[in-house]
């Protein structure tokens, strides 16, 4: 007798329950993946402004214990006067000169060239948008830079705290009165009041565990205030019903869609959310707002 022979193969409903199969397993690894990726990206932020802290920790160990004051219009930015400890060639050039186009255009491509100014989040610039009061503000995903003539390119994605800057010296390059004009906006201080604010680090009794000295930023600085909002667009930072709050440069949905990192004076980074902003001492005199802000 002549056996039938069934030939080999999947049937259409085996197909199907493959398929099924394989489609549920990339439901769970992608999300799985993309918070590897995002912790990931998270933990050489906070390595970034480690060293970041390093380099002006450096900078204190060599100025007494004073950081630099606020420069006037034709600013030497914080990112720029550390970025010796950084690259060896910017110690051969004259930092401090705003004047040269040519110094400026060398800094700047040493600057670019540091990854450490750069959180893995955002790396690329919207040019020629103006977010947060400044025409190369950045965003949740975006550095900010390069759309200002004093920046020459220059770039970065982190915020220095102002407050840590040095007031009252007498130097051809500082501007106190500028720096108490930009740090009381959005307040009723006046200078005298402001002045009082700035941490002053030698001898200052100070809480180096809770003071931010950087942080994740659309910005390259900031001043911010206890009684400053909750910026209305979190990806963005900024509030759209006034630019002039400075919590804004660093109220934002970096990292796994809901915090910022920062660096404190004792030298310790962590991930910080949003609305615990508020209880970190920006300034010397900070008051924690009772409820803390809400956050969408």
């Amino acid at each position: 007798m002549i056996r039938g022979h069934r030939k080999s193969g999947f049937t259409l409903v085996e197909l199907l329950v493959v398929i099924g199969i394989i489609a549920v397993l990339i439901g769970i690894l992608i999300p799985a993946l993309t918070r590897a990726r995002q912790q990931s990206q998270s933990v050489k932020c906070l390595a970034n402004l480690r060293q970041l802290n390093m380099g002006l920790q450096s900078y204190m160990r060599d100025n007494k214990g004073h950081l630099f004051p606020y420069y006037n219009a034709s600013t030497t930015y914080w990112f720029v006067i550390i970025l010796p400890y950084f690259n060896h060639q910017a110690g051969h050039l004259d930092i401090s000169d705003n004047t040269g186009d040519g110094v400026r255009k060398e800094i700047a491509k040493l600057q670019l060239g540091e990854t450490v100014y750069f959180c893995p989040v955002a790396t690329e610039p919207l040019s020629g948008i103006s977010i947060a009061g400044q025409v190369a503000s950045g965003t949740a995903f975006n550095c900010w830079g390069p759309d200002r003539q004093v920046q020459e390119g220059m770039m970065g994605s982190y915020c220095l705290n102002n407050w840590l800057l040095r007031i009252g010296i007498d130097s051809a390059n500082g501007d106190d009165s500028n720096a108490l004009g930009q740090a009381a906006t959005g307040t009723s201080w006046n200078p005298t009041q402001t002045q009082d604010h700035f941490w002053n680090l030698p001898g200052s009794g100070k809480k180096t565990t809770s003071i931010p000295v950087v942080a994740d930023g659309i910005w390259a600085d900031a001043w911010p205030h206890e009684g400053d909002h909750v910026p209305t667009n979190l990806m963005t930072g900024f509030r759209f019903s006034g630019g002039t709050e400075n919590m804004q440069r660093v109220c934002f949905k970096r990292h796994m869609n809901k915090h910022v990192n920062v660096v404190f004076l004792d030298g310790h980074a962590s991930t910080v959310n949003l609305e615990d902003l508020w209880t970190l001492d920006w300034h010397k005199d900070w008051q924690t707002p009772n409820p803390l802000p809400r956050i969408p």
